[in-house]
């Protein structure tokens, strides 16, 4: 949730430097005025919004690295406010902006890769050759690969790019926990079950997990790891 009173004290700042920049304009100067012709009260409001702005964006690399994408939601939201402010009379406003939406591509996609991260399947309750179906569609994974790719996307700042690995070397870290647990689950219920037929789809169904989709994970954190040094 956005912090209402940060938000209403961005939006005060925000008439204050929308006043002076109208004044300048209205005295015939440019629309967009430079730094040096506001007055010294609305130029220390432009470089303490600057400091914040910096802090913010800092803060979503952070929240995204941490995995805390609720934070970062919330301070890209107020990140906005405080570009669409300075957009008036900032002439990296593109830059900025650029910046921001990169972080809303990251977080979208880091979501959509966590949602298969939570996947609950329960072993008990689903057949043999359901769940080697399902063990087989873990070589194909869109969202681990989605995250992957965008990690690696030459348009992204050096800054976006640093997080955007850390996000991918998080969320393969956790996807490998999650397939190690649930590789122990399907191992225990081949050893409970007496059934050949079953015994037979469960072995190949830990087969992939070993030979395929393990090793590509593990693969893919070398690789990050190696890009993060």
């Amino acid at each position: 949730m956005v912090d209402l009173k940060k938000v209403g004290s961005f939006l005060k700042k925000s008439l204050l430097i929308t006043l002076a920049a109208g004044a300048v304009y209205y005295a015939g100067l440019k629309q967009n005025p430079s730094f040096q012709e506001l007055t010294p009260k609305v130029q220390q409001v432009v470089i303490q919004e600057h400091n914040q702005l910096d802090s913010l964006l800092k803060s979503i690399g952070d929240n995204c690295s941490k995995g805390n994408f609720k934070g970062a939601i919330t301070n890209l939201e107020n990140s906005k406010i405080l570009v669409n402010m300075l957009s008036k009379i900032d002439p990296r406003f593109k830059e900025l902006n650029s910046k921001i939406d990169q972080y809303r591509q990251l977080i979208g996609i880091a979501e959509t890769a966590i949602s298969s991260i939570n996947v609950n399947i329960n072993i008990k309750n689903v057949s043999s050759n359901r769940l080697l179906d399902f063990v087989g569609g873990l070589k194909y994974e869109i969202d681990m690969r989605n995250i992957m790719a965008f990690s690696h996307e030459p348009h992204l700042s050096p800054e976006i790019k640093e997080v955007s690995l850390k996000v991918a070397q998080q969320l393969h870290k956790e996807k490998l926990k999650w397939i190690n647990d649930l590789r122990s689950k399907i191992s225990e219920r081949k050893n409970r079950t007496s059934i050949p037929k079953e015994v037979q789809i469960l072995g190949e169904a830990l087969k992939i997990i070993d030979q395929e989709v393990i090793p590509d994970l593990t693969s893919k954190i070398q690789i990050i790891d190696h890009e993060l040094r």
